[in-house]
């Protein structure tokens, strides 16, 4: 009875029970999660976390997730696309997305698997991202269709790489969008 709660009301601000079990299913420690009312107020924190106004830019792909630049905009950051390669799955330019980044670039989003394209950043790519961008900017993997790839989330590389954040979603795989 303790989990059961009305759906038309917003949880508590820090709900602890259920980052407990969030860090059970994602496999991560309930101290380095953020629960939010879902991956967009996520992508807005990030973005007024770290960039200030007509200061600071964030990277993306292009095609993506419209909100990214939709909260860039909001916070008045610089959005900053790169162009996925069409001719090869949409695959990301790692080279061009850190040639995009400059003393400014506070966050790279990457969307993996990417919306809309569905296409997966590998392993490799990501970590080469991670390493050469270093301490210089975050880099974000929005991970909300990551059940349906068959891949593995990148949480395991949170301990290694103090830059990466990782967005995790209820409400794809697990139809949970009513229960933010």
């Amino acid at each position: 009875d303790r989990f059961r709660r009305p759906l038309n009301r917003y949880p508590e601000i820090r709900p602890g029970s259920l980052a407990q079990t969030l860090g059970a299913y994602f496999d991560c420690d309930p101290s380095r999660l953020l629960v939010t009312r879902g991956t967009s107020e996520a992508i807005d924190l990030l973005i007024r976390a770290f960039c200030r106004e007509g200061k600071d830019n964030i990277v993306t792909t292009s095609p993506t997730f419209s909100m990214y630049a939709h909260y860039a905009t909001v916070q008045g950051a610089v959005h900053r696309a790169v162009e996925t390669l069409p001719d090869d799955d949409f695959a990301i330019d790692t080279d061009a997305i850190l040639a995009a980044c400059d003393e400014q670039t506070r966050l790279v989003f990457i969307c993996s698997p990417n919306n809309p394209t569905g296409t997966l950043v590998s392993r490799t790519a990501l970590i080469d991202l991670l390493e050469r961008r270093g301490d210089k900017s975050a880099i974000v993997v929005d991970e909300a269709y990551i059940e349906f790839s068959g891949e593995a989330s990148t949480v395991e590389l949170l301990d290694r790489y103090p830059n990466l954040v990782v967005l995790r979603t209820l409400s794809k795989a697990l139809a949970f969008a009513g229960a933010r």
